[in-house]
């Protein structure tokens, strides 16, 4: 498992999930992860999660893809 799947999966377990997702994916664009490579380790998580984690990714994934309020698009 990767570093930054793991750090995703530990954020799945947050008060507020999607938000500290989101926070969490910030950084790591800021230290030069693609959004591709995110988009995918993302995918990846989906993949065995339940339908509650599954909603928190998909929306994830808007913010991510800019399918959001703007002000929580993640550039």
């Amino acid at each position: 498992m990767s570093e930054l799947r793991r750090d995703l999966s530990y954020a799945m377990d947050a008060v507020n999930p999607a938000l500290c997702l989101r926070t969490l994916i910030e950084g790591q664009i800021s230290k030069g992860v693609s959004k591709e490579v995110i988009r995918n380790e993302l995918e990846s998580l989906r993949k065995g999660s339940s339908d509650l984690e599954e909603d928190v990714i998909l929306e994830v994934l808007d913010f991510l893809d800019g399918w959001c309020n703007s002000s929580l698009h993640i550039k």
